[in-house]
């Protein structure tokens, strides 16, 4: 006796671009976690791990790059040292 064939083939999981919801709808997110040990990308939008945006937070400045960070529930920002007012990007995890 042969083995029963499919009548269907399974169904490929749906891939659905990355998006952001902004007021006039969405959009692409072109936003990306950036390692520890990573160069920001040239075109910035760099999401930096707190302590990462911390050490490196001078030298990102002098460059005019969009970064952001990612903050974790354990993190305490300092808007007194944090620049926060110079990110384009908090992210909550």
């Amino acid at each position: 006796m042969s083995e029963p064939t499919a009548l269907l083939k399974p169904l490929a999981p749906a891939t659905i671009a990355a998006r952001l919801w902004t007021p006039t709808g969405f959009i692409t997110d072109l936003w990306r976690l950036t390692a520890d040990d990573a160069a920001v990308p040239i075109d910035g939008r760099a999401i930096l791990k707190l302590a990462h945006w911390r050490a490196e937070q001078a030298a990102l400045l002098a460059t005019g790059l969009a970064v952001g960070v990612l903050v974790e529930s354990s993190d305490a920002l300092d808007p007194a040292t944090d620049n926060l007012e110079r990110l384009h990007l908090i992210a909550l995890n």
